[in-house]
């Protein structure tokens, strides 16, 4: 998955919408419409030439609506690249209602090229399958955009109130999901006036849920809304607990607060990879979340939100990014705010009173507030709090280069808790770990580009990644990274450390974790390794041991494994010859924070028998030996082993055990030998030649050959 994390480098992130609708549009054909072992209708818009009874590729529904008017808890709508525009609304004599209305269980993909048999087949950044409230087809640019509102500015005439929506009626849970869609166009009209947020015509122009509703918003592009109340890009009321996975909105607005998402009271949502991009709020810009709500958030980035006017209603009531309001629990880690501006207060964090918000690996950077009012004992700041009662839990963080960092109303300072942080452009905050960083610890520091204004389009968000040099670098607290309560890995352990940053790198990379939303990544030092060949062991028996030498050249300890268990063993330094053949024995280093697993050393030695030799004195009395006589045989071999003899010679002499008999004269030879054993190799043989009768030839006798 993908998350716009660069101003300036925007890759889409798509989200399945699924437009719901259900009208009095009974299917006609029901003997051709999809199986109900099926549970996949198919929404293709170029399928002009098969019978668009949904059943497959070929027959795929041309319109989305057509795939909702028939789909039931439990199908899935797999939707093709294209762009889908809404035709069914709650008012038929108002053309704007139409929108595509979700259905409870029901999951609908966008992504797909339109011959995939797997969801894991499509690619939903490539076939960019796209819903639109552009019904009257007149927004500015779309022809050369792919059918996207780029804009908010470029929503232009009559276009759907919103694009997607929940009916209030349903209660909605995690089993309705939106996953792959481009979602653009959607113009509210009005205002929701007298707290009746979430009026179906002034909320919510992009995506709108009222109550009880937690669907599943994933891989979505939230992009080119306007909205005349609240919630530009999305909108949910009360009792929600939505979950938005790899989601983008951009370049939306709102009248009043939330141009990106709002979020009103008693909500649980979760933030994971989310990105809220050049949003434009009158009152509040970014993410506007009110009042009770519970709130996790992983990898988040916000970049170049903006907000016009200082609320009406009092000093410090609107901020930009994330605006919350009071008795809230928000919980921020791998976030990155940058270059966000605020008329008033809070460009990146503002909050009215009573919240506690953890922030934990987080870098809020070159974001600017123009607030001056001199009733606010500390106008503007980076993170700013109307009201008493606030708690800020900082650790991990970079606050730097903001043009300032706290602010506050008349109830005073919040209570910060800041560890192994950098909080401002001085001096060191008072806390455990924290370090002063007087010069940038950035790749590159966010700018208010060659108009030198804040707030204008060509602001920079950097490149907030910290300079291998930076004293940030591995001046973390590895035990403040909070549980995986997200599993960002996929790996369904929810207990372990959070394990990555906010681009997907391991979140430790090096001694210990990186302060900020990035971690840098620093190449590890290479190292060898000295391996002293084992000692020849020819002389070991089994069950014998070597000592294994070997160093690295880092200084870390070296491991031993045997490649060759059948043969020797190792435990430690230690090498045990089991049985004969081939020993090899392999040295290693794997690395640690510092250096990079070592280049395995291996070593092989022949394990064999031991040699022996045989010694075969001639006994005495052999030089008059005659026809009869008997003679006690003492070879012996240098293994201890018994010898046995063997007569070549047979009608010359003989042998029983270790008795030589003479038969008759001639030349009588006595084979000497020893088979060896499980540790000894079998010996050269010795042969023992003796002259019987032959006196003209004793003088050379005893003669022993091999």
């Amino acid at each position: 998955m993908t998350i716009n994390l660069n101003k300036n480098s925007k890759k889409p992130v798509w989200a399945t919408l699924i437009t719901l609708s259900i009208v009095g549009l009974l299917f006609a054909f029901t003997t051709s419409f999809v199986s109900a072992d099926d549970h996949i209708l198919y929404v293709d818009a170029d399928a002009t030439a098969g019978s668009n009874t949904g059943d497959s590729w070929a027959n795929a529904f041309t319109d989305l609506q057509s795939a909702l008017a028939v789909a039931e808890a439990g199908d899935e709508i797999w939707v093709a690249d294209g762009v889908y525009k809404p035709s069914v609304g709650a008012d038929p004599g108002d053309p704007r209602t139409v929108t595509f209305e979700l259905i409870e269980g029901v999951k609908i993909y966008g992504g797909f090229a339109g011959s995939e048999v797997s969801i894991d087949d499509r690619d939903w950044e490539a076939n960019l399958t796209i819903l639109s409230g552009d019904i009257d087809n007149n927004d500015l640019n779309v022809a050369t955009n792919n059918g996207i509102t780029q804009k908010s500015e470029y929503v232009d005439g009559a276009n759907a109130y919103t694009v997607v929506t929940g009916n209030e009626a349903i209660t909605y849970t995690n089993a309705t999901v939106l996953d792959g869609f481009t979602v653009t166009g959607g113009q509210t009209f009005g205002s929701a006036s007298g707290g009746n947020e979430g009026n179906a015509k002034a909320d919510g122009a992009g995506i709108r849920f009222v109550d009880y509703a937690s669907p599943i918003l994933r891989n979505l592009h939230v992009i080119g809304h306007k909205s005349t109340d609240d919630g530009g890009g999305i909108f949910f009321r009360h009792f929600n607990d939505p979950v938005f996975d790899n989601v983008t909105v951009e370049n939306s607005f709102a009248t009043d607060f939330g141009a990106g998402i709002f979020m009103f009271d008693d909500n649980n949502p979760t933030f994971k990879n989310v990105s809220i991009i050049n949003t434009y709020g009158q009152y509040a810009g970014g993410v506007y979340i009110h009042d009770r709500n519970t709130i996790n958030i992983v990898n988040f980035y916000a970049c170049g939100n903006f907000n016009e006017f200082k609320d009406p209603n009092g000093f410090g009531n609107s901020g930009t990014t994330l605006s919350i309001g009071s008795n809230n629990d928000v919980e921020i880690t791998n976030a990155a705010f940058a270059a966000n501006y605020a008329t008033e207060n809070g460009s990146a964090i503002r909050m009215t009173g009573s919240n506690v918000v953890d922030i934990t690996n987080t870098t809020i950077a070159g974001n600017q507030s123009s607030a001056t009012d001199i009733s606010v004992p500390n106008p503007g700041g980076a993170i700013f709090a109307r009201e008493p009662g606030n708690t800020l839990n900082i650790a991990n963080s970079i606050i730097w280069g903001n043009s300032t960092t706290y602010g506050w109303g008349e109830g005073g300072q919040p209570t910060v808790n800041a560890t192994y942080s950098i909080i401002g452009n001085g001096a060191a905050p008072e806390g455990v770990g924290n370090i002063a960083a007087p010069s940038s610890p950035f790749s590159t520091d966010p700018t208010s580009g060659a108009d030198a204004t804040w707030g204008t389009d060509d602001d920079t968000c950097g490149n907030l990644l910290p300079q291998i040099t930076s004293v940030a670098v591995n001046a973390g607290s590895t035990a403040a990274v909070p549980a995986d309560t997200l599993d960002l890995d996929n790996d369904a352990d929810t207990t372990e450390a959070v394990p990555f940053d906010l681009i997907q790198m391991n979140r430790v990379s090096g001694s210990d974790v990186d302060m900020g939303a990035y971690e840098v990544f620093i190449p590890p030092l290479s190292q060898t390794i000295s391996f002293t060949s084992p000692d020849n062991n020819s002389e070991v028996p089994l069950g014998g041991t070597i000592d294994l030498v070997a160093t690295a050249s880092s200084g870390l300890a070296v491991t031993f494994d045997s490649l060759t268990p059948e043969v020797c063993t190792v435990s430690g330094t230690e090498l045990t010859i089991i049985d004969f053949g081939s020993c090899s024995v392999q040295a290693n280093q794997a690395g640690n924070s510092q250096y990079a697993p070592a280049e395995g050393v291996t070593h092989t030695l022949t394990v064999s028998k031991r040699e022996q030799t045989i010694t075969f004195p001639a006994p005495d009395g052999l030089a008059d030996a005659e026809a009869g006589d008997t003679f006690t045989l003492m070879a012996t071999a240098d293994s201890g082993l018994a010898v046995t003899y063997t007569s070549n010679s047979p009608s010359v002499c003989t042998v029983s055990g270790n008795t030589l008999e003479i038969i008759e004269q001639g030349i009588c030879r006595i084979q000497a030998d020893q088979a060896g054993n499980d540790e000894w190799a079998e010996a050269p043989s010795k042969v023992l030649t003796i002259f019987v009768g032959q006196p003209t030839l004793r003088t050379f006798l005893p003669v022993v050959t091999k």
